[in-house]
């Protein structure tokens, strides 16, 4: 199957920010991932999706363009709230396989809703973990498109995706990820087969230690 060519630049500037995130890991921390880090003209487009339990997401987080492109404010949401009839299944999958290959969902369709003509949509998602190293994060962005590809400027309005291709590119490192420092578990102490207790004589020239197999009970 022929990959899906990315349409909007700030896509692939996401992209290319969360793979040098990444750094050969399987995701990077969602603590990681700052405004400061993105930039202003893409943490405007960013939204982020928790699994929260099975075939169940949820918009956490959301920049201010997101409220212009779908008309909402899109936190504490359901995912599938941005999606449009049948299109609401394929997102979720699409999030679900992202999640569980640690590869990057990319999605493309139509706007549906609002004023004029329908305008074309990409969003992507890129797998992060939680403090505790678990993959149940997704970082994404949505960017309207016009023609031949070009950025299109949006007035507010209640607008819904019809997606009209979706795919999954990369995947995970590896699946054992190390917790984000300051959130481990203690190391378990080092356990010793058959310890004894071991005591030195009075007189040191006497030589060396002695084995203490009782104890003694000293009386004034």
């Amino acid at each position: 199957m022929r990959g899906i060519e990315m349409k909007h630049p700030a896509t692939a500037a996401l992209l290319e920010f969360w793979t040098e995130l990444r750094a050969g890991r399987p995701a990077p921390f969602k603590a990681e991932v700052t405004a400061q880090a993105l930039g202003g003209s893409i943490a405007s487009h960013v939204f982020f999706i928790e699994a929260v339990g099975d075939s169940e997401m949820r918009i956490r987080l959301a920049g201010r363009m997101t409220h212009t492109i779908f008309g909402m404010d899109l936190r504490g949401i359901s995912a599938t709230a941005i999606m449009e009839g049948e299109s609401r299944a394929r997102f979720i999958a699409l999030a679900a396989e992202a999640l569980a290959s640690g590869g990057v969902g990319l999605a493309q369709g139509v706007l549906i809703g609002g004023p004029g003509a329908s305008t074309g949509v990409e969003i992507i998602l890129a797998p992060l973990k939680n403090d505790f190293g678990r993959i149940d994060r997704l970082l994404c962005a949505a960017h309207a498109t016009g023609e031949d590809n070009a950025p299109v400027e949006l007035e507010p309005a209640a607008r819904r995706c019809r997606l009209t291709q979706t795919q999954v590119i990369g995947a995970a490192v590896s699946k054992v990820s190390a917790p984000l420092a300051g959130f481990a578990e203690a190391p378990a102490g080092f356990l010793h087969q058959n310890p004894a207790l071991t005591g030195l004589s009075g007189d040191s020239a006497g030589g060396g230690a002695r084995r203490r197999d009782h104890l003694k009970l000293v009386k004034d």
